[in-house]
């Protein structure tokens, strides 16, 4: 029997062989009401971070502080640099937040020209920045529990990354 499709063009091939989203209420193992929680590649914490990104993060900072690797630079970098290197690729979302800050306080850096709309705009972002440093120091706490680091070494590396965070997006 022929297919009433032709699935050799290249229109009808792609729509026909296209994988159902997940989050997608015909995908089989959704339910009518999709939980956030059943779906992991889009699950964001509330600081608006994914937490893909988030657990990426946790893991590669804690390795590279803990225990630098022997062949590259890690050993001679300051922590400070370490941190920031780590911050620049594991947290794309976050670096993509602290940049949209800096290019809002750039575009009106005098606090009188700001009307009363940018200064609610810049407000936002500073406390979205100020959530999502919260919330990176608070996963690093908790990656290193579940490792099972001492409790004193991960309130030390969470405390540094958060002061160094801080610092650079005033």
């Amino acid at each position: 029997m022929n297919s009433r499709y032709n699935t050799h063009h290249s229109i009808n091939a792609r729509f026909l062989n296209r994988a159902i989203p997940v989050h997608s209420k015909n995908h089989p193992s959704c339910s009518a009401h999709p939980n956030k929680a059943d779906i992991p590649d889009v699950e964001v914490s509330e600081s608006g971070i994914p937490a893909t990104e988030l657990i990426g993060f946790s893991l590669t900072c804690i390795e590279r502080l803990t225990y630098p690797r022997s062949n590259s630079d890690d050993q001679i970098q300051p922590l400070e640099q370490r941190i920031l290197l780590v911050v620049a690729e594991k947290l794309p979302s976050y670096m993509r937040l602290k940049a949209n800050l800096h290019t809002t306080l750039r575009t009106h850096p005098e606090h009188d020209v700001r009307s009363s709309q940018q200064q609610y705009r810049v407000a936002e972002l500073r406390r979205r920045v100020a959530n999502q440093e919260n919330a990176i120091a608070q996963q690093l706490v908790a990656t290193g529990e579940d490792i099972g680091l001492p409790q004193e070494l991960l309130g030390k590396i969470a405390k540094l990354t958060k002061t160094i965070l801080e610092r650079c997006t005033s």
